[in-house]
């Protein structure tokens, strides 16, 4: 992968795939537990135990009631998060923009 620089034009993805790999990796392991307690804690209220009650199936008590209401504080959260996404692109860029620096040396 290079260090520095970007060129345009299909050669671009090189130059994106670092970035990228250390933001998706970064936020992996957290955002998997938050995610994980928010449906653990919809699948045990009780509408989603009436639902069940009425004979629907596991699918839609997942899709219709868990998923959406579990998708309403990912959401929240998300838009919450951006800022520091940005904040932590923006001190990726630089590590790696060092790190071009110090490999001239």
């Amino acid at each position: 992968m290079p260090v520095s620089g970007y060129v345009s034009g299909g050669e671009a993805w090189r130059f994106l795939l670092l970035p990228v790999l250390i933001g998706v990796v970064s936020g992996l392991g957290a955002g998997t537990r938050w995610y994980r307690t928010i449906f653990l804690e919809e699948i045990n209220k009780d509408y989603v135990r009436t639902a069940r009650a009425k004979g629907l199936s596991e699918a839609q008590v997942l899709g219709r009631h868990v998923l959406r209401n579990g998708l309403i504080p990912i959401l929240t959260g998300s838009v919450a998060v951006m800022p520091l996404l940005f904040m932590g692109s923006l001190i990726a860029e630089s590590f790696l923009a060092y790190r071009a620096w110090a490999a001239t040396l």
